[in-house]
């Protein structure tokens, strides 16, 4: 009972110290005037959505903290409880009964306190997590105004004032965020340099190398040595061996909760420290060390990821950190360091108990998990900044590295001393430096480090070391002391002046060089050419200068170093199927030969300067050539610019227009003068388009804004002005007369206008075009076709009623569109095609000639048949997909295309979308009919002779008869009416098909007026007779019961032609019988 006591006694402490995620309402002025500063400036959609997740991430970490602490109190409260039932029991020494009770009784009172207190929080915490879900939903658009920009980024903020109202600032957790687990342990990377204190070596050459030994190369005849730099320095005799380390390593830890966090919420960190055996906590006999091996020299809380910097404590500078022994195989065993982050919170953020242990002297912390510590081991070189890290090693040994970018190539390392002094005139130059200018040698030298064990051999892994600077690392530059005489070379030199005497370099730690001439100081142009030597020292500067690597490198004074820029900029143009454009004569005395120096240059002066032209083949957008164009006899260079469809690409969407731009070089081989970087810019220009006008007769009445276009069945007896199955009719004489039934096509562009208000030869015509601001000599024409196609980005909008044959009913299907090349009668034309169920439905046919008008193209849309000049009646019919869109909207889009180049279009865009109206070729006229009459002798009859009449599309009759009706009826291909018929010898009608407008409602049976799908009344039968020569139906009614209401009865009647298989619901109303006693 006494354990039992002791744990109720720190029930309250244990409320108290649980979950310290929220805190009281404090003073929020300054967090929330920083939020209101990132509201006010612009954010993106994107950045918004991540802040949103991030105060989702940190409620749904503090609800689960609360439901923790809950359960927590929860347990408390009810050990406390039982605690409670049992006093009489047990009661410990020096307690009175009265006064445990007391003491549970308030352990009790602290644990439901606590619990309506995390309740209360969890709650709040899930109206904003309400509030987010709604807001999630308005940052799904990622197109918003700047205007609703702001709009959601103040709501963002408000969330987030709110969020960190409730959860505070108290650190509750942190955890590493490591960058390498070792052993499957999470590890604290930091990197050390390891170098032992060097000395000039002299050597007397290096052309047949003994290099068994690295560090002590063998040099056995003084040959040719640029061709193998070896290094020419090595270690002081007796040195031992240095390691530097650094004190703004980092590590990252994230924090939580992961808002509301900040530096001055810690008052301090430390890294508790100790060694592992591949455990996580201490043994016996490990001791913990604070800020020993390395100890933290900084941190930073931004947002959730703390950033803590630290060094290596000064006991281990000279030490290595290193792990002994291996845990592979098994059963090995392995020896490590390992630390915690241990934060201190800052008195601010203490409830009140830790307050009060906290001016007695005892703080609160928050401790990491311990993580592995691995130093790694770096050995420092020097290296030419112009060098690429993440190209492969070429070589066997390191000096030996050459690369080559677009300055040519270069040695990675630099070179030793007797490499450098040995190289030819006009040879090996590092820098080409204005003999005018200051020139910064720091700017071209870098530290590259490689791992300790391949650093003097395979070099594959080095990397560049940018912090050299943090480990005491630092560069000096000096004049070789040697004289320098460059002999030979490209320039054939023969006298031995002193390259030496023609620079001066400022200190050898700034490492500023200008040229001179002997003992004259100040820049000379009689510097130009001369090629001094340059000694780079890396130096210790911890340890007195000590040297780390020495390399040479050589400059040449030049005129001007570099390159000098041109820019030619042409006048905009409209888009074209391929441009080109070109630096004219007139041009390259301008811009070009005039300012390539000082008082210009003449045309043979240049070309015998700049002997390369560069057209830089990796720059995209286009090529470029250097022609010569000769005007009244005196020759000049040109350059012609090439900019080919696939390189302008799609411009289209979105753009209107798209600048390009192409460098080019003449380059000056000898570096005398500097090279001419050429950039060439153009703004191409996409066109504005539109149609000229409207034929409105042919747009439907109601549509002023031309968006409908009536496509009508072709009129009977009419002579053809547009066969559009001419490629059907073997002879040209029957073209005008090819509708042997009714046909349905027409030419699209029936619906356009030209400039000139007529109707165009072609469909370019009807489409005006709009550049902008371009000079008329680059104003043409900027498509090279517009067509018409079915609409694809939106044909997904409509559902056309397919017949389905077999079921013998109606079935919505949607449709899909296909474009592609068709070869008729041996001529390709761009075809689009328009498929339903599988089956073809309709195709428009781009840039037909005219049978009968060769000087016009045709646009035809038309629908599918199997044989569209068939006679009727010989079975020859449209396809179901055809006959599914009669009556419908078809979307249809006029594009245009800008170019057709490389086996695709390019540059596609909408002149005008809308919907092309199939007409319906025929409608049944509305028969009226007489009244059933109930309990009739010998059954009720009506007549429906001559009730049931096809009407054509253009009002005229369709009829079995004789005259116009009966060619019509021939050339529609129109069918009598099929009845449903359950015998059809009697006539009797199948009483399951038809329908009357009797309704259940309410559990009775009424007559409902609109309600078309009630079953016909038991013992009714209607009989279709033609007894007699009269066509008539007949009612009876055997139930014995008289009909008392009025109801309707429809008869589906199906009818048939050539385009559409339709039901007409013949509706016939039954009344009562007058002598019925209700009426």
């Amino acid at each position: 009972m006494r354990r039992r006591y002791l744990n109720v006694m720190l029930v309250s402490a244990l409320l108290m110290a649980s979950t310290g995620t929220f805190t009281s309402c404090k003073d929020y002025d300054d967090e929330i005037a920083n939020l209101q500063e990132q509201v006010n400036q612009k954010a993106s959609i994107e950045e918004l959505r991540s802040e949103i997740s991030s105060v989702e991430s940190a409620i749904n970490k503090a609800v689960a903290d609360a439901d923790k602490a809950i359960k927590e109190a929860q347990a408390a409260k009810a050990e406390a409880e039982e605690a409670l039932a049992q006093v009489g029991e047990n009661t410990p020494d020096g307690v009175t009964q009265e006064e445990l009770e007391q003491m549970l009784k308030q352990a009790i009172a602290d644990a439901e306190k606590k619990i309506q207190e995390e309740l209360g929080k969890k709650a709040s915490l899930e109206d904003v997590n309400a509030k987010i879900e709604a807001l999630k939903a308005e940052l799904l658009s990622d197109f918003v105004s700047d205007e609703e920009l702001n709009a959601l980024a103040a709501k963002v903020s408000q969330l987030s004032e709110e969020v960190i109202r409730l959860l505070g600032h108290r650190l509750t957790s942190m955890n590493l965020v490591p960058t390498q687990h070792i052993n499957g342990i999470p590890a604290i990377i930091f990197t050390s340099l390891k170098y032992t204190p060097q000395v000039y070596t002299p050597i007397k050459g290096h052309a047949v190398t003994d290099y068994s030994d690295p560090l002590h190369p063998v040099m056995t005849t003084p040959a040719d040595h640029s061709k193998r730099p070896v290094l020419d320095h090595t270690a002081v005799a007796g040195a031992k061996v240095r390691y530097l380390s650094s004190e703004k390593n980092e590590a990252y830890y994230q924090v939580s909760p992961n808002m509301g966090v900040r530096t001055q919420d810690l008052e301090s960190l430390a890294f508790d420290c100790m060694t592992s055996k591949n455990i996580t906590r201490a043994a016996e006999s490990d001791l913990i060390k604070q800020n020993s091996p390395i100890e933290v020299t900084g941190f930073k809380i931004d947002k959730s990821l703390m950033t803590v910097t630290f060094k290596k404590s000064k006991e281990f500078l000279n030490d290595r950190i290193m792990s002994t022994g291996d845990a592979h195989p098994a059963p090995g065993q392995e020896k490590f360091w390992m630390a915690s982050a241990k934060a201190a919170i800052a008195k601010e953020n203490l409830d009140a108990e830790e307050r009060k242990a906290y001016e007695a002297g005892t703080k609160t912390y928050v401790n990491s998990e311990y993580s592995r510590i691995e130093e790694l081991v770096k050995v420092p070189y020097i290296a030419n900044i112009r060098t690429n890290f993440s190209k492969p090693l070429t070589t066997d040994y390191f000096a030996d590295e050459v690369q080559t970018d677009a300055n040519g190539s270069f040695y990675v390392h630099y070179r030793d001393s007797i490499c450098t002094y040995e190289s030819l005139a006009g040879k090996d130059i590092d820098i080409y430096a204005d003999y005018a200018e200051e020139l910064d040698l720091k700017k071209y030298v870098t530290v590259c480090v490689s791992d300790e064990a391949e650093a003097w051999k395979d070099h594959a892994q080095h990397e560049l070391f940018k912090n050299y600077k943090d480990y005491g690392l630092e560069f000096r530059f000096s004049l070789a002391a040697a004289p320098y005489i460059t002999l030979g070379g490209p320039e054939g030199n023969t006298n031995k002046t002193d390259q030496q005497k023609f620079a001066k370099i400022d200190s050898p730690s700034n490492g500023i060089m200008t040229s001179k001439v002997y003992t004259i100081e100040g820049t000379s142009a009689t510097a130009i050419g001369r090629e001094p030597i340059v000694r780079i020292s890396l130096v210790d500067t911890k340890n007195g200068d000590a040297l780390v690597a020495q390399r040479y490198l050589k400059v040449k004074w030049t005129r001007e170093i570099g390159v000098k820029e041109i820019t030619i900029e042409f006048d905009p143009i409209c888009y074209a199927c391929g441009i080109q454009s070109r630096v004219t004569t007139q041009m390259m005395n301008e811009l070009i030969y005039h300012q390539a120096k000082e008082g210009g240059m003449t045309h043979e002066e240049f070309k015998a300067i700049y002997t390369t032209f560069d057209e830089n083949a990796s720059e995209p957008y286009g090529t470029a050539k250097n022609v010569i164009n000769t005007e009244g006899g005196v020759d000049s260079y040109n350059i012609l610019w090439d900019l080919t469809t696939e390189t302008m690409g799609n411009i289209w969407p979105g753009q209107k227009y798209k600048d390009f731009s192409k460098v080019v070089y003449y380059r000056n081989d000898s570096k005398s003068y500097p090279d001419l970087k050429i950039t060439l810019k153009r703004r191409v220009n996409m066109p504005e388009l539109g149609v000229w006008g409207h034929l409105g007769t042919y747009w439907k009445t109601t549509d002023p804004k031309y968006t409908i276009f009536n496509v009508n069945p072709i009129v009977y007896d009419t002579e053809e002005s547009n066969p559009a199955w001419g490629e059907l009719e073997t002879n040209a004489a029957d073209w005008k007369d090819e509708n042997a039934t009714c046909n349905i096509y027409t030419d699209l562009l029936n619906g356009f206008l030209n400039e000139e208000g007529t109707k165009p030869l072609f469909a370019e015509d009807a489409v005006w075009y709009d550049c902008g601001k371009v000079k008329e000599d680059f104003y043409k024409k900027p498509y090279e076709t517009i067509r018409f196609v079915f609409d694809d980005t939106r044909i997904n909008n409509y559902t056309y009623q397919y017949y389905n044959r077999s079921a013998m009913k109606y079935e919505p299907k949607k449709a899909t569109v296909q474009n592609r090349l068709e070869t008729i009668d041996g001529t390709s034309y761009y075809v689009s095609i328009l498929w339903i169920n599988g089956e073809v439905a309709a195709k428009i046919i781009n840039e037909r000639k005219n049978f009968l008008n060769a000087a016009e193209q045709t646009y035809n849309i038309r629908l599918e048949e199997e044989n569209a000049i068939h006679a009727p009646r010989t079975g020859e019919k449209p396809t179901e997909a055809a006959k599914a869109l009669v009556g419908a909207d078809v979307p249809v889009r006029m594009e245009a295309v800008l170019c057709d180049a490389v086996g695709k279009d390019w540059n596609v865009k909408t002149v005008k979308a809308y919907e092309a109206f199939i007409i319906e070729p025929l409608t049944m006229s509305d028969p009226t009919l007489a009244p059933f009459t109930d309990a009739q002798e010998g059954g009720s009859r009506i007549s429906i002779e001559g009730k049931f009449t096809y009407k054509a599309w253009n009002n005229s009759t369709v009829a079995n008869t004789v005259g116009l009706p009966k060619a019509l009826w021939e050339f529609y291909e129109a069918n009598e009416g099929e009845w449903p018929y359950l015998d059809l010898a009697t006539g009797e009608l199948d009483p399951s098909r038809l329908k009357t407008n009797l309704k259940l409602v309410d559990g009775n049976i009424e007559p409902v007026e609109g309600y078309q799908d009630g079953a016909l009344p038991k013992n009714v039968k209607i009989i279709r007779t033609t007894s007699g020569g009269k066509d008539e139906l007949v009612y009876y009614n055997y139930s014995g019961t008289p009909v008392n209401k009025e109801y309707i009865i429809y008869i589906p009647v199906t009818f048939t032609y050539k385009w559409k298989t339709f039901v007409y619901n013949v509706a016939v109303t039954v009344k009562p019988n007058p002598g019925t006693p209700s009426v």
